[in-house]
């Protein structure tokens, strides 16, 4: 939050957002928070009425996969760029999406 005003960017909705989860992630933003999605929430917060949350989308990472590797063959420069992350995520986590702790910057 950034005084009265929110700043919301759920990442790649198909693709690994967290080290670890292989999980893409949506933001919903609403006035009810139903019990049916609380397994699905990464984080998010109640401010005046209101829940903004980011959900995990999850899906058959393995078949997702399988998927990308026939596309896009070792060394290719989908390949290079996000096969590592598509498998185990980025080094980033929830406390750094919420600027808990800070994320290093490659000089």
């Amino acid at each position: 939050m950034l005084g009265e005003r929110f700043v919301i960017n759920n990442g790649a909705a198909g693709m690994a957002n967290f080290a670890g989860d292989t999980s893409g992630l949506l933001t919903r933003v609403a006035t009810r928070l139903p019990r049916a999605l609380e397994d699905a929430r990464a984080y998010g917060l109640h401010e005046r009425g209101v829940w903004i949350d980011a959900l995990r989308i999850r899906f058959d990472a393995a078949r997702w996969r399988e998927r990308f590797d026939a596309i896009w063959p070792a060394g290719s420069p989908a390949a290079v760029s996000y096969r590592e992350r598509i498998v185990a995520g980025p080094p980033f986590s929830v406390d750094h999406a919420l600027g808990r702790e800070a994320v290093a910057c490659p000089v």
